[in-house]
C-alpha cells in the first residue's frame, strides 16, 4: 500500500498522462499480488512451511524438531533424521533428544533410549516434557526388570505434573480403542502401574494377552504384579 500510494503521489503533478499515471500503481500491485500468493502458498499446510523454512535458514532447532515431529507421527521413521540434526546444533535441545530417545525405545534399543532421556533431562526440560520422560524412563525400567527404578521414575513423572501423566494414558486407551494391540495394551498397563491403578494395570495387561497369549512383556508384568502382591501381604501378617 505504501510503495503503491506513494508512487501516486510521487506521479501526481508530472507532465504523464493520466492512464499512464493509473496504470503505475495498478501494476505495482499486481507485482505485490503475485508475490504474495506464491508466499502464501508456503503456509498452505504445516509441512511446506516447516520444510521451506529449512530451505531459506540455517542451524533451525525449532523447524527440525517440527518437522521431525510431524514425520514421525505419521509414522515416517525419517522424522528421526531432523530430530537428530537438531540434536547436533543445539546439543542441549530437550524436545529432539526426547523424540530420539522414543524412537530408540520403540526400536527396542532400550539402553540408548535410556541414555538420550539423561541428555534430555539435563537440558532442564519444562514440566509436561519432563513428566513425559519420566513417565516412559518408568515404562522402560518395567521392560527390564529394573522395578524399583521403574517406582522412582513414575513417581518423579507424577510429582512432575501428574495431569500429563494422565494425558499420557488417555491418548493412548483412545488409540487402542480404535487399533487393539497387545503392545499397546503393555504400555497403557505399565503406565497404569506407574501410577498405583494397579487393578487398572491387570486389567490392560490381560487384554495385551487376550489378543496374543504368548506375549512376554504382559506375562512378566503380570508375574511382576502377582509376587508384588503376595509380598505385601506377607508384610502386613501378624
Amino acid at each position: 500500500m505504501i510503495i503503491v500510494w506513494g508512487a501516486a503521489d510521487l506521479i501526481r503533478g508530472t507532465p504523464f498522462n493520466r492512464p499512464i499515471v493509473a496504470l503505475v500503481p495498478l501494476a505495482i500491485l499486481a507485482g505485490l499480488c503475485v508475490a504474495s500468493s506464491h508466499q502464501v502458498g508456503y503456509w498452505r499446510n504445516s509441512s511446506e512451511l516447516w520444510t521451506h523454512t529449512l530451505e531459506i535458514t540455517k542451524n533451525n532447532v525449532v523447524a527440525y524438531d517440527n518437522l521431525g515431529g510431524m514425520l514421525l507421527a505419521k509414522g515416517n521413521t525419517d522424522g528421526l533424521a531432523y530430530f537428530q540434526s537438531a540434536a547436533r546444533i543445539a546439543a542441549w535441545d530437550p524436545e529432539s533428544h526426547a523424540a530420539i530417545a522414543a524412537t530408540l525405545h520403540e526400536r527396542g534399543q532400550l539402553q540408548e533410549a535410556i541414555d538420550e532421556y539423561g541428555i534430555a533431562l539435563r537440558a532442564n526440560p519444562d514440566a509436561k516434557l519432563k513428566a513425559r520422560i519420566y513417565a516412559y524412563l518408568g515404562v522402560i525400567y518395567r521392560e527390564l526388570g529394573e522395578y524399583p527404578k521403574a517406582r522412582e521414575s513414575s513417581r518423579l513423572a507424577v510429582v512432575s505434573d501428574s495431569g500429563e501423566v494422565e494425558t499420557i494414558i488417555r491418548q493412548i486407551a483412545v488409540t487402542l480403542e480404535k487399533l487393539p494391540a497387545p503392545s499397546g495394551y503393555w504400555l497403557l498397563g505399565s503406565l497404569l502401574e506407574g501410577t498405583n491403578k494397579v487393578a487398572e494395570a491387570r486389567a490392560a495387561y490381560a487384554r495385551a494377552l487376550m489378543l496374543n497369549p504368548q506375549f512376554a512383556p504382559a506375562i512378566r508384568s503380570l508375574g511382576a504384579l502377582h509376587l508384588n502382591s503376595e509380598t505385601s501381604t506377607d508384610l502386613i501378617k501378624p
